[in-house]
């Protein structure tokens, strides 16, 4: 009877997961997508209510801590590097670190390219290599 219990929880589990695959391939909730996420559900409900104790065992064992915590610091180091990506791409900067400022634009300079009222194109020559 247990393992039948546990088959019914792991073919929830993969229910749910199908569900959620098609939803994603689709993009709307529908039927087709609905049907397969609540008998997972109902399924993965009904493999807890009959194994309860076990399951509770299973959750405040060692091994299943560390793995939420390592589970837990992975998806952060996921968010942060998500957070960094999508600030760096919206505010892009870049600096002139040399002691001349050699690659920046003179205050006088940009003062003359505020106050005009057309387009400016501008052409530039250079030798390959320079």
């Amino acid at each position: 009877m247990k393992t039948v219990i546990k088959i019914l929880g792991f073919i929830g589990i993969v229910a749910i997961l199908i569900g959620l695959v098609i939803y994603s391939i689709q993009k709307k909730w529908g039927i087709v997508s609905l049907i397969p996420i609540i008998c997972g559900a109902v399924l993965l409900v009904a493999c807890l209510s009959f194994n309860w104790q076990a399951f509770v065992r299973g959750m405040l064992s060692r091994r299943t801590r560390i793995g939420a915590n390592v589970t837990v610091m992975t998806i952060t180091a996921i968010a942060i590097w998500a957070m960094v990506n999508y600030l760096n791409s919206r505010h892009y900067y870049r600096f002139d670190w040399t002691k001349s400022r050699k690659y920046s634009i003179s205050p006088k300079t940009k003062e003359i390219l505020g106050q005009l009222e057309d387009t400016l194109y501008i052409t530039t020559f250079y030798l390959p290599g320079d």
